[in-house]
């Protein structure tokens, strides 16, 4: 215990023996995962609203005008039998007219002078979540289609097929970019590291002709390198939250009307805390790096 609080006595007096280089260390480290975090949010909220959209999608079974209600109400019994199906709601053609008068009240023009109840009735196939996948949809809209009385099976293929585009190319985007953005934590830390420990040469030589050891040596050069990152990531989720607040609610409320209510989350604590770790990671790594090159230098 003693001696890991002579490591980091050590860690924090080589930082403050060069606070410009330092705190200029710390600010590109904070502005590094500040650009990941802002990502990591961006495709964190994007997700999540596009799973509420899918798991609000319904399979809408359009039926046929002779088909009477007793019929519809036995096809939806029947419908909700199925695996895949969690519910199954038989909708008339007058409620299907409400719905679209209540849905779009300034286009109530277009069913002037058409019949009574001029839309299908409908029966709306609720689903399991583990159903909601492209192929699956796609394969249960064509069994359904097949049924008496069943005049067309439909899902929001097209809606789905971009959410689920946009989700994969996030995903995508996200590893390229924490990966790239990780390669410049390690190099920036290992750098700065090289460049105390080349300052201090001389006086590494000598612990080491009274007998230190290369790992006694090396400690506080590693802890220096894990304070830096885990320094930058704590300004740069500091950062994140303040901008988080200041312009989430806004950005929440003006999405919410085209796109139903919208609520932007934060990382969770897991979250927050994996990231620190990560951070510390890779600052102890730049500085093991940093350390190995040193060495054999001279």
């Amino acid at each position: 215990m003693r001696r890991a609080g002579y490591f980091l006595r050590k860690a924090v007096e080589s930082m403050l023996r060069a606070p410009l280089l330092a705190f200029a260390t710390l600010g590109m480290l904070a502005v590094i995962f500040l650009l990941f975090n802002g990502f990591s949010l961006l495709a964190l909220n994007v997700s999540a609203m596009s799973e509420r959209w899918i798991g609000q999608m319904r399979l809408t079974i359009f039926l046929a005008d002779a088909v009477t209600p007793e019929e519809a109400h036995a096809l939806a019994l029947k419908l909700r039998e199925r695996p895949e199906a969690t519910g199954a709601l038989y909708v008339t053609k007058d409620e299907a007219k409400a719905r679209f008068l209540a849905g779009f009240p300034g286009n109530a023009r277009i069913l002037e002078g058409l019949p009574e109840a001029p839309l299908p009735a409908s029966i709306e196939l609720e689903l399991e979540p583990e159903a909601m996948t492209l192929d699956m949809l796609t394969a249960l809209a064509a069994d359904v289609a097949r049924e008496p009385g069943v005049e067309e099976a439909i899902f929001g293929r097209e809606l789905f097929a971009k959410l689920s585009a946009l989700v994969g190319l996030l995903h995508l985007i996200g590893v390229f970019l924490g990966f790239a953005l990780m390669v410049a934590v390690v190099f920036l830390t290992a750098n700065t590291i090289r460049l105390n420990l080349y300052a201090r040469r001389d006086e590494l030589e000598i612990l080491q002709i009274v007998g230190a050891t290369r790992w006694f040596i090396r400690w506080p050069f590693v802890i220096e390198g894990f304070l830096e990152a885990l320094g930058g990531a704590v300004v740069s989720l500091c950062a994140a939250y303040l901008i988080f607040h200041a312009g989430g609610v806004p950005l929440a409320q003006a999405l919410s009307g085209p796109f139903g209510e919208v609520t932007l989350r934060f990382f969770s604590v897991a979250q927050l805390l994996a990231i620190l770790a990560a951070a510390a990671a890779l600052g102890a790594l730049g500085s093991a790096i940093a350390l190995r090159r040193f060495w054999r230098a001279i």
